[in-house]
């Protein structure tokens, strides 16, 4: 019975510090990176901040924002899907945004699912050391077990960052206007021809403790307002978790509807989640419709 019990004591110290190692050499191997720019301005006292992954950059006319919503300087927060829900809080965060502020999470629907809150083993991630020791401090469970689920299978995938373009190093913290003003297609209104539009969400495994305990965190004193939106969806172009969207409705302050965020084809650009510049304007004016009553009630209340 000894022999047993030391042989599954030392067994049981293999694998932790099989699984230590793991995790180790994953977390030394994270660059200390910046988290690129702001889109739109930053030049009025109040704010609307929209964050999402790639379809904040396509979906919005910062320009049109920004001159329709006079009163406030809408700024966009956007990093590549691949890294996950929790690095557009840890970028948000460098605002030091008030209570005056507004801010409206545009999510992809895979944002709220298990496995993408914190994608260490994604090779196409922007995570640094600093952001998982921030993680760690908020959703210490949701960091341990994205940290435990590092396995010698995907460890190559995990010790893995893209390459950082300029935009993530020098221009740090910088505010750069518009960004799709440059990509001509964009700007005239072209749509992929491809069926690269489809989104399949019904099978998801959805994050449901995190995201409460993610909107908990948000709905803190003297935070500012949080919104969410769910975001734009091609016609006949998507099969969703019912259940998932059932509790977002629940659970969070969605100022939308998954039938309002229904564009035709010709509104989509070249994949999944983003428009072209015509679909931008109808989204943005979608916002401001959306968002204005709250705007108005936010005035009213102020001392």
């Amino acid at each position: 019975m000894k022999k047993f019990i030391l042989k599954t004591l030392i067994f049981i110290l293999i694998i932790i510090s099989f699984k230590t190692l793991l995790i180790t050499s994953v977390l030394g191997n994270l660059p200390e990176i910046g988290y690129g720019f702001f889109l739109g301005e930053n030049n009025k006292k109040n704010k609307i901040v929209i964050v999402g992954s790639s379809n904040a950059r396509h979906n919005f006319d910062y320009d049109l924002l920004n001159m329709k919503l006079n009163n406030h300087s809408v700024i966009g927060v956007t990093i590549n899907e691949p890294s996950g829900l929790y690095v557009l809080w840890y970028k948000l965060k460098k605002l030091n945004l008030t209570k005056n502020d507004i801010v409206v999470f545009a999510l992809p629907y895979s944002l709220y699912s298990e496995d993408k809150f914190l994608p260490i083993t994604s090779s196409q991630k922007l995570l640094s050391l600093n952001l998982i020791k921030s993680s760690f401090n908020e959703f210490k469970k949701e960091t341990s077990i994205n940290l435990l689920n590092i396995k010698f299978s995907n460890i190559k995938n995990a010790l893995k960052t893209i390459e950082l373009e300029k935009r993530y190093t020098i221009y740090e913290n910088k505010f750069f206007g518009y960004t799709k003003k440059i990509d001509s297609l964009y700007l005239n209104c072209y749509s992929n021809e491809e069926d690269n539009f489809f989104i399949n969400d019904k099978w998801s495994v959805f994050n449901s403790k995190a995201i409460l305990k993610f909107n908990d965190i948000l709905n803190k004193k003297n935070n500012p307002e949080f919104f969410f939106r769910f975001p734009v969806l091609m016609e006949n172009q998507f099969e969703l978790n019912k259940s998932k969207i059932l509790f977002l409705e629940k659970n969070l302050n969605f100022i939308n509807s998954v039938e309002s965020a229904i564009f035709e084809r010709n509104y989509f650009y070249d994949q999944w989640y983003h428009l072209n510049f015509c679909g931008a304007q109808q989204n943005s004016l979608n916002l401001i419709e959306e968002i204005t009553p709250f705007i108005e009630n936010k005035n009213l209340t102020k001392p």
